[in-house]
């Protein structure tokens, strides 16, 4: 039976390597126990920014619990610490969390997509959250994520050094791509493109307040999928779900420039992350450091109890008949039945695992290598000919 996650806040004066708010991951529907470790690792390796992670084994009341993912959250003094080297004085911009969906957002059909709402209440029935207020400005204050939006709706496309000016003084195009790139690479199921969630937008005031995109939450990753795997590892980005919806993404893909730097960042870090001969030996290490802490984790009696289709029952429960059409039922029930189960530690990490919802860790690593190599060989000689017409 799965593990809960925790949220720790720690009192004032105290604090674990210059943070007060931690969160303690459950790892719950990844019996791997690798996934977010990687994907974090690639995160830093892009040259993104977003929370660092490690392992724990965590006791409660003298009671054993298992072994967690321990990462820092977003709230300050994270963003001094980022961005200001940790000064004490870092006067911060709005932080923006996109939470998908809540039962009133869904109610309007709305989520946390970044489409532009002309009614300007539809932005806080809950699909975003104000994770951390500016140092000067009010506690409830939508008005950036609400001209960004707009920004969005109406950007221009013409490929012109005008068009790339006025993208970037809204948001930093660079790491926005950097990370869209690699969740197609690594397959994230809940990121941005396929499912509008797990992502912050930071309005930072050193950079003329211009957005920063930050990536969270990563163990949907890795062929951990709430949708069909065939469509989400096939090398073909066109094809991963959700690509041509999510308003950010279909606009910034219309300039030529950055489609084309797209493409050669998905290219790139394939090549250099992606390649197993490069990752599978990282993965391998993290096995075999936590591979007794596994045995450890999965001999114990939880303390929660979770029946079988609880997934299914949440989203029913949250967000009613509304339930995004990207999803795919039989994915998500056989994702919410095999969190009840106990999928052996090398079977998760090497596959087949048997479930249509969990491909092995190296199992997606191998075919994401292949299927993007392939899928740009034919691309490129595509374009190629092309330009020779």
């Amino acid at each position: 039976m799965p593990k809960l996650s925790y949220k720790l806040k720690l009192k004032n004066g105290d604090s674990l390597y210059g943070y007060r708010y931690l969160r303690l991951r459950a790892l719950a529907t990844d019996p791997s126990y690798v996934r977010e470790q990687v994907a974090f690792n690639m995160v830093r390796s892009v040259g993104l920014i977003s929370s660092e992670f490690s392992y724990v084994r965590v006791f409660m009341n003298d009671q054993e619990l298992g072994l967690f993912g321990i990462l820092d959250t977003f709230k300050n003094p994270w963003l001094a610490n980022i961005f200001d080297q940790g000064n004490t004085t870092y006067e911060n911009g709005y932080l923006y969390q996109a939470v998908y969906l809540t039962p009133n957002s869904a109610a309007q059909n709305v989520m946390s997509d970044l489409s532009y709402l002309s009614n300007h209440t539809l932005y806080e029935l809950g699909q975003y959250n104000i994770e951390e207020e500016a140092t000067h400005g009010d506690k409830v204050n939508w008005t950036a994520l609400i001209d960004f939006t707009r920004f969005i709706a109406n950007a221009p496309t013409v490929d012109s050094s005008e068009t790339i000016h006025a993208w970037n003084q809204q948001l930093d195009v660079e790491s926005f791509l950097r990370s869209a790139a690699l969740e197609v690479l690594v397959g994230f199921s809940d990121g941005y493109i396929a499912l509008a969630d797990n992502y912050y937008l930071y309005q930072n005031p050193q950079r003329m307040n211009q957005f920063i995109y930050i990536p969270s939450d990563l163990d949907h990753t890795f062929g951990n999928t709430l949708f069909k795997i065939s469509e989400m590892w096939s090398g073909n980005y066109s094809t991963y779900p959700g690509l041509y919806d999510r308003p950010l993404m279909n606009q910034i893909l219309k300039v030529g420039k950055f489609k084309a730097r797209y493409e050669h960042l998905l290219q790139d870090i394939n090549t250099q992350l992606m390649k197993p001969d490069v990752i599978v030996a990282r993965i391998d290490s993290i096995a075999s450091m936590i591979k007794q802490d596994v045995v450890w984790d999965q001999s114990l009696v939880r303390v929660a109890v979770i029946e079988p289709g609880w997934l299914v029952s949440v989203q029913d429960r949250d967000v009613g008949t509304n339930r995004p059409i990207e999803l795919d039922n039989a994915t998500v029930n056989d994702l919410s039945d095999r969190t009840t189960q106990v999928i052996p530690f090398e079977i998760a990490l090497n596959g087949p695992t048997g479930h249509i919802s969990l491909a092995g860790v190296k199992e997606w690593i191998e075919a994401i290598y292949r299927n993007t190599t392939e899928f740009f060989k034919v691309h490129n000689m595509n374009l190629s000919l092309k330009s020779i017409k």
